[in-house]
């Protein structure tokens, strides 16, 4: 609204006051108009109430900036805002886009000092430098708000004269951003998860089990350096299946992996199988000499498996080899340069070997870098269903069969401790589906009809002079337990009902006399 009048006070009264009817216009002023005694001047809305007030210098100010500014007025139509400053960095100008984008009334602006309104600015900054400034994310702090902005120096008769800034709120498109951006990561996360989990897979690597999927995660990270890793954990819960995945996954994985039982070499041997011997170094030594694992795993990966059982005298050569980077074959005092990443596994307390002086403490410190433990398979019971299925699919396509578990079998085997771990589970799997119906303990396997395997193919043998009484009892007890069996449709625990046994009875008799004739 366009200024309507400056109301006077009479002359009679010390009034210091002056009012400015309707919203405050800076198009509208002019020195003419400001002239009075009045030190402050109100400004009122529509209705009559004052709203706020303004310096009348400011106001005089203003006024003679209005002739630089009249062209501005069309600037109020504008999306952008715009606000103006002169050399001293003295806001002379904004239009309406600026109040409703910051949500900051003209009247309390104009006239200020941006250096003072917004300590931050880029407008502060082209006072001193004169040049134009772009930005495309930009925090105002005062209001939490962020706009892009360019902003252009002015220059009048050569001298610099203020700038001008157009700014537009991107305040919701940044948060959309950043959205967007959470969102991507999220996907990323979820796809490196998958892609691990892929991974895994492949490497017979199943597992819903929190802590160690920790344990999966750190190795994925330490797969990607040549860091030395330790890997800990009882016989059987797949230390080399972990040191597959360390070397597939790193940069060496074009190379070979070249594994080692050092339980299993004997000691006078170590020292050739790990570095190699020249022809002749010694009685009984190939025409040829011999390649030690070093070398053959030179720019890929050597696994030294039971490193709990590396002899001191080659744990010293062995530091020694880590430290140098190089190796020496028996009967050869020319230093070979291997670049190999060291990979060690065992299910031995090694610190209790330090204690007890059989492993030395430097190449411990030196071999665990990055150690993974990996947990028994009876504290991740909630896997055993997972791997009985992957053993069962594997075993069941080698071997032409199609066996299933029934929910009864799966308790039994969550039951179990599992002492051997995954291999144990596995080797238990496989004989099963070899055999059709294996035992042990509680847990039999059978086809997916429901009946034992081979149901109605026996019949009941005559009395055979050739056999002694306690072994004919045996077939006989054999031929009841079966035929009952296969009378329940498998069901053992109907059998058991129908035969009125124990269970442990049933068990311990149907296991042994799996073996009678």
């Amino acid at each position: 609204m366009k200024l309507a009048e400056i109301v006077r006070p009479k002359k009679d009264l010390p009034v210091r006051k002056s009012k400015l009817w309707g919203n405050l216009d800076i198009m509208e002023l002019s020195e003419e108009s400001l002239r009075g005694p009045a030190d402050v001047v109100s400004v009122l809305n529509d209705a009559g109430e004052v709203i706020g007030e303004i310096n009348r210098e400011d106001l005089i100010y203003l006024a003679k900036r209005n002739q630089v500014t009249r062209f501005a007025k069309v600037l109020d139509y504008m999306d952008e805002g715009v606000v103006a400053i002169d050399d001293k960095g003295r806001i002379f100008y904004l239009n309406n886009a600026y109040s409703q984008i910051l949500g900051i009334p003209r009247y309390k602006v104009i006239g200020k000092y941006m250096p003072q309104i917004e300590t931050g600015a880029l407008l502060n900054k082209v006072l001193e430098t004169h040049e134009s400034i772009s930005k495309d994310k930009q925090l105002i702090s005062s209001i939490n708000k962020y706009v892009s902005m360019r902003i252009f120096p002015q220059f009048s008769g050569g001298a610099f004269a203020g700038a001008i800034s157009i700014f537009k709120d991107v305040t919701e498109l940044n948060t959309m951003n950043h959205e967007v951006q959470r969102m991507s990561d999220v996907i990323k996360e979820v796809t490196r998860k998958l892609d691990y989990q892929e991974a895994f897979k492949n490497l017979g690597i199943i597992t819903q089990n929190s802590e160690f999927i920790k344990v999966l995660e750190v190795a994925n990270i330490a797969a990607k350096t040549d860091v030395t890793v330790l890997i800990r954990g009882e016989s059987g819960v797949g230390k080399e299946v972990m040191a597959k995945l360390l070397h597939s996954g790193s940069n060496r994985n074009n190379s070979p992996l070249i594994t080692v039982n050092c339980a299993a070499i004997p000691e006078h041997l170590f020292e050739s199988e790990l570095f190699g011997y020249e022809a002749g170094s010694f009685t009984g030594a190939s025409k040829s000499g011999k390649i030690g694992k070093f070398q053959l795993a030179d720019q890929g990966t050597l696994f030294l498996d039971e490193i709990g059982d590396l002899p001191l005298p080659m744990q010293a050569k062995l530091l020694r080899v880590l430290q140098q980077g190089e190796i020496e074959k028996i009967g050869s005092a020319n230093a070979i340069p291997v670049d190999v990443r060291i990979i060690t596994a065992t299910n031995k307390p090694l610190e209790d070997l330090m204690k007890a002086e059989k492993f030395r403490e430097d190449l411990f410190f030196r071999l665990n870098v990055i150690s993974l433990n990996i947990p028994p398979l009876r504290e991740r019971k909630e896997d055993i269903p997972l791997l009985a299925n992957h053993f069962l699919g594997i075993y069941n396509k080698r071997y032409k069969k199609s066996l299933t578990i029934s929910a009864e079998e799966y308790s039994d085997m969550m039951q179990y401790d599992w002492p051997g771990n995954i291999r144990q589970l596995q080797n238990y799997l496989e004989r099963s589906v070899i055999l059709g119906t294996a035992t042990m303990g509680d847990m039999i396997l059978k086809p997916e009809n429901g009946a034992t395997p081979d149901a109605g193919s026996h019949a009941a043998h005559p009395v055979d002079r050739s056999l002694s009484l306690k072994d004919q009892l045996k077939r006989c007890e054999k031929e009841i337990i079966e035929q009952t069996l296969r009378e329940q449709n498998g069901d053992r625990q109907k059998t058991i009902e129908a035969l009125k046994i124990s269970r442990r009875t049933f068990y311990r008799r149907y296991g042994q006399l799996k073996q009678a004739p």
